[in-house]
């Protein structure tokens, strides 16, 4: 079982914010997050560029910080669930088809399912990161998918 706890590091000595898992005990893996601020201009982004993805993102802040686009039931590896999924303009939202691809109750103490967007639009079928499963294929039909109609 992986379980991961807030905790901070005081003097050499692990303190834990959030309860341990009902019975853990045994070996642990500690990983310190930095706490640094991220410096755009390491990553190649100047102040120009940073200021306009802020203004492309702002957007989106009320949606990603409001109540009501939170999580509030959990999800199995294999649900297909209805979300929001910025348009290429990142201006616009619509709410599309995702996957669920996370494995189930990972307990990471996130507020995070991993997904995958759906989409029935094959323009870029042959990129990488596009996985195709065509109605007519045996793994189609292995995952129980149906042609609409």
């Amino acid at each position: 079982m992986l379980k991961s706890v807030r905790g901070v590091c005081r003097d050499g000595r692990v303190e834990l914010l959030e309860p341990p898992p009902e019975g853990a005990e045994g070996q642990v893996i500690v990983t310190f997050l930095a706490s640094d601020p991220i410096l755009l201009a390491d990553r190649g982004i100047d102040q120009q560029q940073a200021a306009d993805l802020r203004r492309r993102l702002g957007a989106f802040a009320e949606d990603w910080i409001a109540l009501k686009w939170m999580c509030t039931m959990p999800f199995d590896r294999g649900d297909v669930v209805l979300m929001l999924f910025p348009d290429s303009n990142l201006r616009t939202a619509k709410r599309r088809p995702a996957l669920v691809v996370q494995a189930d109750r990972l307990q990471t103490g996130l507020p995070q399912t991993i997904v995958a967007m759906i989409s029935s639009n094959m323009a870029r079928a042959g990129h990488p990161s596009r996985v195709a499963v065509l109605h007519a294929s045996s793994e189609s039909k292995q995952m129980g998918c149906t042609p609409t109609r």
